[in-house]
């Protein structure tokens, strides 16, 4: 059986696609768990009368609590072999949780991932299944995940195109972390992976949020530090040898933040002091480092130098890959 866990926040405008969808698939067994986080719309009430209508679908609720905190919560209860996570404003292709079981285990595998689309926020949900389709399995290597994850968009660190196993997962999500908890996540479920397949075939739907770059410095993007100083100490301690690739986007992250600290004439000291403190930690192990390229150190070096001027100039390129219909960052 595969538990499918969404954690659900006043989503019920979108809510019906993604049930239906999960409806839809063609894999039968399967218990969808929806964990209402402390909605105050009526998704509650959308989500219990489909749980009147379906045995396979259970819903909960509980204070606010975060994106975590729900998720976890789904964890707890989930009785299935298999977990997968889906986003309540996202939806599925029918064949998404049949092809996944199938590659993991057909390839005796640990940890499967999939292909998506990246939809606007405002597109109706459609389906592009053909049931004579076939799709193709790459078989990564043992050390490739961690790499993957950091390197491949289509792979990367999120919950939603994957399927793990339940009984492989030692750590809950952390809910102090209010970004990139997905990705420690995964990175910690690493450790029981001998082998991971990824499908070369889009199964997941994602719904892209608004794609104007923030210039303003909230506690919850502030909260991207504290994780990736976590999943660099998960690098360090179960692959040092690929410690480079965290350390190198860590740095990022606190050049990024100085450059938005100093564009949005923000005052906190303590804030200011932990992004220099990041700053001097990693600049110089990064830029010895022979693994980042020279490309990168250069981009790196003037955007120490020059944070507003560079920021800005990425931010307005950021902004024109969007209107072409380039998600990538």
């Amino acid at each position: 059986m595969i538990s499918v866990i969404i954690p659900v926040f006043n989503s019920s405008s979108q809510i019906c696609g993604l049930v239906d969808s999960l409806l839809d698939q063609t894999f039968s067994d399967i218990e969808v768990i929806f964990v209402d986080d402390g909605s105050t719309d009526n998704c509650y009430s959308i989500l219990k009368q489909y749980a009147l209508e379906h045995c396979s679908i259970k819903v909960i609720r509980k204070p606010n609590g975060g994106v975590s905190s729900a998720r976890n919560a789904g964890l707890k209860i989930a009785t299935g072999d298999y977990i997968g996570f889906v986003d309540a404003d996202d939806w599925i292709e029918p064949d998404m949780y049949e092809s996944m079981v199938r590659a993991m285990e057909d390839n005796n595998a640990q940890l499967v991932s999939c292909d998506l689309y990246q939809d606007e926020a405002d597109v109706q949900p459609y389906i592009t299944y053909d049931e004579g389709e076939s799709y193709d399995v790459e078989i990564l290597e043992v050390k490739n995940p961690y790499r993957d994850i950091l390197l491949i968009p289509q792979i990367a660190g999120y919950l939603w195109n994957k399927l793990f196993k339940k009984d492989l997962i030692t750590q809950m999500l952390d809910e102090e972390l209010s970004q990139n908890e997905d990705l420690l996540f995964v990175a910690q479920y690493l450790k029981s992976v001998t082998k991971m397949v990824h499908i070369n075939k889009k199964l997941y739907h994602y719904r892209m949020g608004d794609p104007t770059p923030r210039i303003d410095l909230t506690n919850r993007s502030l909260s991207l530090m504290q994780a990736y100083e976590k999943i660099l100490d998960c690098y360090i301690s179960d692959v040092p040898a690929l410690a480079w690739l965290p350390r190198k986007n860590l740095l990022k992250v606190y050049l990024n933040f100085n450059a938005r600290y100093k564009l949005s004439k923000m005052v906190d000291r303590a804030v200011y002091d932990r992004i220099q403190q990041g700053i001097n930690r990693y600049l110089s192990s990064v830029i010895k480092d022979h693994n980042v390229s020279l490309g990168e150190k250069l981009n790196i070096l003037l955007t120490w130098m020059f944070p507003k001027l560079l920021l800005t100039i990425k931010n307005k390129q950021l902004s024109e890959r969007h209107k072409n219909g380039d998600w990538s960052k």
